[in-house]
């Protein structure tokens, strides 16, 4: 623990004896090695504490009480928004958009491709004759069988260059 940390401490915590038992021993652990903190303790129990020991416990009177309260209720309420750190919720925004843009993306993309297979399809169908002549059947057009011949060039190259 640094000393910016135990002076922190040592004027908020440390002298109330309200820091867990954890912490407390790391404050004391670095004040039995530093000096210069040991003496800042000594500084903050003379100024802070040691006037206020011999003072006897006070209660006060119930119209003071009576104005910390109304305080505190005219205090206005504080939204939190979906309880989330800002950062937390940036990052689950840009992640969501990524996420979308990608699927819209994709979509597209199979979307132009199903188009492809449709225009290749109907220039088969619509170019429909072997080299000698023959007609295609549909077995042939949809790679089911084996026709006589080969599909003219022309439907062969208009089917292959739009896929």
């Amino acid at each position: 623990m640094n000393c910016e940390k135990v002076r922190e401490l040592l004027l908020t915590d440390y002298v109330d004896r309200e820091l867990d038992a954890d912490t407390a021993a790391l404050v004391g652990a670095h004040l039995a090695r530093c000096a210069s903190c040991k003496a800042f303790e000594a500084t903050v129990l003379h100024a802070a504490v040691e006037p206020f020991k011999a003072a006897a416990p006070s209660t006060p009177p119930a119209h003071v009480w009576k104005r910390i309260e109304r305080a505190i209720a005219s205090e206005p309420k504080r939204r939190v928004f979906l309880a989330f750190p800002k950062p937390v919720f940036v990052m689950a925004t840009v992640t969501m958009l990524v996420v979308a843009i990608a699927l819209f993306a994709r979509a597209q993309d199979a979307e132009r491709r199903s188009l492809a297979h449709y225009v290749a399809e109907e220039m088969l169908f619509l170019s429909p004759s072997y080299d000698d002549g023959a007609p295609v059947g549909d077995e042939d057009l949809y790679g089911l069988g084996s026709g006589p011949g080969k599909v003219s060039r022309r439907g062969n190259s208009a089917a292959s260059s739009v896929v």
